[in-house]
């Protein structure tokens, strides 16, 4: 191996779907997010694994890979919400993606596509992020003109939704008062959306009362916690991805692993960070464009150059996901989504 290599933990990845099944019961919808690129884990390794798993929906962000998401899942799914004017909302209808909502315009722009077939649509309140939401003062415009289409035939609402700040409970107590109140709304003007949709990973796990019709399911999934407080595993969940990297130069007390932050690897900003190789604990030095640099005493014959290390994840001993956001300042989802897409990925039982 001359380069970066990321494998995904297949077994883990089924224990994290079977772990929210198990928490939202049999009435609350599971719809698991890849988007970005599956949270850097690869999206073609991992949309067809979790469906397969008992998924029934996926999430993603925008149209195009929405589009590429159904190049590899034919029937599931598949819903879209980052949406720009210039999108192509005929392609989403012969795709069969299902779009969030949330301006007057966007459903003029569908009007104006004429879909063959009506184009499934969750609209978008705004319940207190302002993250692409409805305000409360153009939601009944908004719930008014998506009845007329909908009469029409060219639109079906099939949800009311939104997104958490996931602050505090009471934001997220205040945020479900004001889905149930836009829900109310839309019913006056006409619709009668089959389902409401309003938590992710961490509103699902701190508030249950917001899970509601379905949860939009995240980075938890992918074993990585959206707690400052938590880990993934303390809440039942396994980590799913490891970052390998060769040993490429050996001096007498340095090692230089071949993965840097061309790679997409965080730097870490804060001391203390270390890795584990061949039961050897090693400084982390400096993250470089193409190295990682690592200092410490070195095993006699232990460690040779072209050796796989594990780097971050799994399979790297103190250095979880959950730990390189600790050492860089940041969150989890930035850590992983940051891997460039061009890292071979493949489940590590599929060698």
């Amino acid at each position: 191996m001359t380069g970066p290599l990321i494998e995904l933990n297949r077994r883990a990845l089924a224990v994290n779907v079977k772990r929210i099944r198990s928490l939202l019961g049999p009435d609350v919808a599971l719809m698991f997010a890849v988007k970005s690129n599956a949270y850097g884990h690869g999206m073609e390794l991992v949309a067809p694994e979790v469906i397969a798993q008992g998924a029934k929906e996926l999430a993603v962000l925008d149209i195009a890979t929405g589009i590429a998401v159904r190049e590899v899942i034919a029937e599931a799914a598949l819903f879209a919400w980052l949406l720009e004017p210039s999108d192509d909302y005929l392609a989403a209808s012969h795709h069969r993606l299902e779009l969030g909502i949330s301006t007057t315009q966007q459903l003029q722009h569908i009007a104006e596509s004429a879909p063959k077939e009506p184009l499934v649509i969750h609209l978008k309140v705004d319940t207190g992020l302002h993250r692409n939401g409805a305000t409360a003062k153009d939601w009944p415009e908004l719930c008014r003109v998506a009845a007329a289409l909908e009469s029409e035939g060219l639109i079906t609402v099939r949800a009311i939704w939104s997104h958490l700040a996931d602050t505090s409970v009471e934001t997220s107590l205040s945020a479900l008062s004001r889905l149930q109140e836009a829900l109310s709304v839309a019913t006056e003007a006409g619709l009668k959306p089959a389902i409401s949709h309003l938590a992710a990973s961490h509103g699902a796990i701190e508030l249950p009362e917001t899970r509601l019709d379905m949860v939009r399911f995240g980075i938890l999934g992918y074993g990585i916690s959206p707690f400052d407080d938590h880990s993934a595993e303390e809440l039942g969940f396994q980590p799913v991805l490891t970052l390998h990297a060769p040993v490429t130069h050996l001096a007498e007390e340095t090692i230089h692993l071949g993965v840097g932050y061309q790679h997409g690897l965080l730097p870490p900003t804060a001391q203390g960070a270390r890795l584990q190789v061949a039961g050897v604990w090693l400084d982390l030095v400096a993250v470089e464009a193409q190295h990682t640099v690592l200092r410490g005493v070195l095993p006699d014959a232990a460690i040779h150059q072209g050796m796989r290390v594990p780097v971050m994840g799994a399979e790297a001993p103190g250095a979880s996901v959950e730990a390189w956001a600790a050492w860089t300042n940041t969150i989890g989802d930035e850590v992983v989504v940051r891997l460039h897409p061009d890292i071979p990925r493949r489940f590590a039982d599929s060698q």
